[in-house]
């Protein structure tokens, strides 16, 4: 038997675990971040390695771009980093 249900987001961020913890573990990315697309119907999903791997970075990947890859410096603001994926809300 399959069910279909209703998803709240209206995206997903997939964001590579391992980047976060070996870039953004000091500057604390994820809570401002979860914080400014969580209004927007935006879910911030941490997943196993993306296999981009940026070096001082974090790779991120919006569902609804699904060609496109963000690759984020660390100490980039959290502001700076939602406003990215603002931009398509609509």
């Amino acid at each position: 038997m399959i069910r279909l249900a209703r998803a709240k987001p209206v995206a997903i961020v997939m964001a590579c675990e391992k980047c976060f913890k070996r870039t953004h573990a000091k500057d604390k990315l994820t809570k401002p971040l979860k914080r400014a697309l969580k209004p927007h119907r935006i879910k911030l999903v941490k997943t196993r390695c993306l296999g981009v791997c940026p070096r001082d970075a974090v790779t991120l990947h919006d569902s609804r771009k699904p060609r496109e890859w963000a690759i984020v410096a660390h100490g980039t603001p959290a502001d700076e980093v939602a406003a990215l994926f603002l931009e398509t809300v609509g």
